[in-house]
């Protein structure tokens, strides 16, 4: 019986995947095979093992996507019962009464009282398997629902750990930018002692204002995206936006990465991906779904079963006198409707296309994520190691393809001569200079203007530039050794 099943039987697709991924293993990346642990302890956060745990139970997401599974769930086990007999119980009074026109015998009574009682039974024998395939593909798409709800957990445990970290980092930019305010504060009030002491300019004195109060318009902004951070964390954990704000009011350190991230063969991520999965489920339901209409096109056989007791009168309802039944099979089919019937074989077919096409797009766009996480993970490491060589990376002045910017750190700053300004103290004209911030270079220049701030570095003190002590008051970086 199993072999007559109409439409074609559902085989996993092969796809080809790469035996090794595409850049060598940096960054702390490894091959080594992905366990399926709480990768979240591996930050050593306590407070950040709590927020999951809390999100795991309250998460409105998690909460909508296990109801489909149990929606899912029922719907297979209605199918699979379809496989089996059905009984229906009947009972009913009929109190008739003929017309006199209408008898044919005077014999005849015109009142008559009915009482019935029976069962009905019906089977389909499945000869042609649409009800096999009817179970087949809400099976798929039970085990779809299921794969979908592995993503959004995994989707709602990554929102709560970038959010918690975002969090941490606005925490630590706070406290830079309002270090910075005071520091900043700190050199204007000593641009302005010096320039009434008529040794420097009051570009100077603009200019250190204007940083000053750059600085400051970034506290609104860093305020109101640790706010808004901390109220979508609140939601995710079931909570009110600020329910949180009381709990992560304190400061506390970003969590460092783990040394190594196993990302496992390309091969393993086919097997281990929700979205991968899910999509080879909604393949495999829409095989399934061809043979349930092809089914049609095929006569069905129904075997059909009454039996009961009928009375004139309740006193001998239940009596073997009362007795009846009747059995026999009976066979149905759709002659006229086959146009019908092929064509939604045609759309079934075309619909199982469709999932394939998805299937093929969601394993590439699998390999895309982790190759694109692998080289940010690769990529984020290098300011460990490039700053110990003099370099800053990740800052404005980072290269980049093509004209990159690069900036030595610790570079001195330049006092450039300006136009000649009147002093009040002096009552003369006088060339003073002004501290800029260290020239930047395009990647294809080099350093080739080392001698040229090394002269502007020496007229610079030659003409009462800042010494050591001016320098850590006002936030300017030590000259290079």
């Amino acid at each position: 019986m199993a072999g007559c099943a109409a439409g074609p039987n559902y085989r996993p697709p092969k796809t080809a995947a790469p035996a090794n991924w595409s850049e060598a293993q940096l960054g702390g990346t490894t091959n080594a095979p992905v366990q399926v642990v709480a990768w979240w302890k591996t930050f050593n956060d306590p407070e950040l093992t709590s927020l999951i745990e809390r999100a795991v139970k309250a998460n409105y997401d998690l909460r909508i996507a296990e109801a489909q599974l149990l929606q899912a769930r029922a719907l297979r086990a209605g199918a699979a019962w379809n496989l089996g007999p059905t009984i229906d119980a009947a009972g009913s009074y009929t109190d008739a009464k003929r017309a006199r026109n209408a008898q044919t015998s005077t014999l005849t009574k015109p009142h008559t009282d009915l009482y019935d009682a029976h069962f009905d039974a019906s089977w389909e024998i499945d000869i042609f398997g649409s009800l096999r395939r009817q179970l087949e593909q809400a099976t798929a798409l039970y085990g779809s629902v299921e794969e979908n709800r592995r993503a959004v957990l995994i989707s709602v445990l990554s929102e709560v750990a970038l959010n918690y970290v975002n969090i941490r980092g606005f925490q630590y930019r706070l406290d830079v930018a309002r270090k910075n305010i005071k520091a900043q504060q700190e050199a204007l009030d000593l641009t302005r002692t010096r320039y009434d002491a008529g040794l420097t300019s009051a570009l100077d004195v603009k200019q250190a204002q204007s940083l000053l109060a750059t600085t400051q318009a970034q506290l609104p902004g860093l305020d109101t995206s640790f706010k808004q951070t901390v109220h979508q964390l609140g939601v995710l954990l079931g909570q009110q936006p600020g329910a949180l704000l009381e709990e992560l009011a304190a400061d506390a350190p970003i969590p460092s990465t783990p040394p190594t991230v196993p990302v496992g063969l390309p091969s393993d991520l086919l097997r281990r991906r929700p979205d991968v999965r899910a999509a080879e489920r909604q393949l495999a339901a829409a095989t399934a779904n061809i043979g349930v209409q092809a089914a049609e096109l095929f006569p069905k056989l129904t075997l059909l079963g009454t039996g009961g007791f009928q009375s004139l009168s309740a006193s001998d309802w239940f009596v073997p006198g009362g007795k009846y039944w009747s059995a026999g099979p009976t066979v149905t089919w759709r002659l006229l409707d086959f146009g019908r019937i092929r064509a939604q074989v045609k759309a079934a077919n075309a619909q199982q296309q469709q999932a394939f096409a998805f299937y093929e797009k969601t394993v590439l766009t699998a390999f895309q994520d982790v190759e694109d996480a692998r080289r940010i993970a690769t990529r984020s490491r290098w300011p460990i190691n490039s700053t110990k060589k003099g370099w800053a990376i990740f800052s404005p002045c980072s290269p980049r393809s093509g004209r990159s910017i690069r900036m030595k750190i610790n570079s001195p700053p330049v006092r450039r001569p300006s136009r000649p300004i009147w002093s009040h103290s002096t009552k003369h004209w006088a060339v003073a200079g002004r501290i800029n911030r260290p020239r930047r270079e395009t990647a294809n220049e080099g350093f080739t203007h080392d001698k040229l701030r090394n002269q502007n570095n020496a007229k610079a003190h030659a003409n009462g530039g800042p010494d050591a002590r001016h320098r850590r008051r006002m936030g300017l970086p030590a000259p290079c050794r």
